[in-house]
């Protein structure tokens, strides 16, 4: 697998899958694990950052510290949650894969381990608790990175289409599963890519940078690349 990263998601989202809550089989409801999530991770005795986003039971995290992307499926049970996350160094190949299982306060913290030792201590961001509207992501959107560049323009009706300078261009459709929360699902359609070209899900989200909501996060997926990227609002 590669990846494109360019800049530092604070964030990001993922593949669609249920987001129920449901019930633990005690009397315990499950956690909700959704929400945008700061904090650090450790690894054989060395701290970094990381930030990122839970939805669909999808987790994503980024360390510009360590240079990874941390991308798994995790489903609560009560108060905890277990599953299993992919360790990728960023634009490079995949590190491992390893079962992972912590605990929640629903909007407050999530922490858990993995099976190799690798424990995150997250925070909750309350950037998560803003409403959603196709209004708020229509526009031109921009990124460059060295001799890299790529731009997406989203229609007030969620469609969207770009292209990057390595020469593929982008299709999809944005929508919103709650519009009481910072979350959007993306599908999209690479073609023309040398490498990356095929169909994507994921999703995005609206977070500050110079000012309000200027900044467009996003994490999308295929069946053999990720894609982690961060855009820029054009004036």
């Amino acid at each position: 697998m590669k990846k494109r990263f360019s800049l530092l998601l604070p964030i990001l989202l993922g593949l669609s899958a249920c987001n129920g809550s449901g019930s633990s089989g005690g009397n315990t409801p499950d956690a909700d694990l959704s929400g945008i999530w700061q904090g650090t991770g450790t690894q054989e005795g060395v701290t970094f950052d990381l930030q990122g986003a839970l939805y669909d039971n999808r987790i994503y995290l980024v360390s510009e510290q360590s240079n990874i992307i941390l991308i798994g499926e995790i489903h609560a049970d009560g108060n905890s949650w277990s599953g299993t996350i992919d360790s990728y160094v960023i634009n490079e190949s995949q590190q491992g894969t390893y079962p992972i299982s912590g605990t929640v306060r629903e909007q407050e913290w999530l922490r858990g381990e993995t099976e190799n030792g690798t424990t995150i201590d997250l925070a909750f961001d309350d950037q998560f608790n803003r409403s959603a509207s196709l209004e708020k992501i229509s526009g031109v959107w921009f990124m460059s990175e060295g001799e890299y560049a790529s731009s997406i323009t989203i229609d007030s009706d969620g469609s969207f289409f770009g292209d990057s300078t390595d020469g593929c261009q982008y299709s999809g459709e944005i929508d919103i599963p709650d519009a009481e929360k910072n979350i959007y699902r993306m599908a999209m359609t690479a073609t023309g890519c040398a490498h990356a070209a095929g169909s994507y899900e994921g999703h995005a989200m609206l977070l500050d940078h110079l000012g309000t909501e200027d900044r467009l996060a996003y994490g999308l997926v295929s069946s053999g690349y990720v894609i982690v990227n961060q855009f820029s609002r054009e004036d």
